[in-house]
């Protein structure tokens, strides 16, 4: 038997496990190929099988690893120490910030899942026109991480300064946004997005 981890996209009825399964067992022969689908929910990733490793990253020194700390008490309030000490039993690696962890770790295949974005798939297929790498989509939903600006008030340029806040939110600005950031852009972008 060979287990495969993988997102449920690619085992449902209408997604490629299905065939790839049947094709391998054929080509192997005695073998059995056995795809097991990871996080439906952030509940099943806790109980996942215990090679099922994660990259994380530090709520101290990373937004990401802020997000994540901050989701989990939202969710589990006063069970969060609980979920921690359960989601620590599937911690690969904790590092100082996202690229670290994301180009580093993950990438180079130390892990089968780590904690990014959920728009991260979207720089594999732009760019690498592979659609290889998936976000888990958590029933319990996901904590959104907006990106901010705002002026000094000790600024000496106040009027370049708010001309430029409002800049922010036009399609000169965020059409570099989506690419350029990987990140969904502040405005409806049209066709422009694609």
């Amino acid at each position: 038997t060979l287990t495969v981890y993988t997102y449920d996209s690619f085992v449902s009825e209408w997604g490629p496990g299905p065939g790839i399964e049947a094709a391998f067992e054929a080509r192997c022969g005695d073998c059995d190929l056995e795809f097991v689908a990871l996080p439906g929910s952030f509940a099943e990733l806790l109980e996942a099988p215990e090679e099922v490793k994660v990259i994380l990253q530090d709520p101290r020194t990373s937004v990401t690893g802020q997000g994540l700390m901050l989701w989990i008490k939202k969710l589990y309030g006063d069970r969060a120490p609980e979920i921690w000490a359960r989601l620590n039993e599937r911690v690969l690696a904790v590092t100082n910030g996202w690229s670290q962890a994301y180009f580093s770790l993950f990438m180079n295949g130390e892990a089968p899942m780590v904690l990014s974005y959920a728009t991260s798939p979207a720089y594999h297929m732009a760019v690498e026109e592979t659609d290889r790498y998936q976000a888990a989509a958590f029933e319990e939903g996901h904590y959104l991480q907006v990106e901010t600006a705002a002026m000094l008030r000790t600024t000496e340029r106040p009027e370049l300064a708010r001309d430029f806040l409002a800049f922010i939110l036009t399609p000169a600005f965020q059409r570099h946004i989506p690419l350029g950031n990987i990140m969904n852009p502040a405005i409806d972008l049209g066709d422009a997005l694609a």
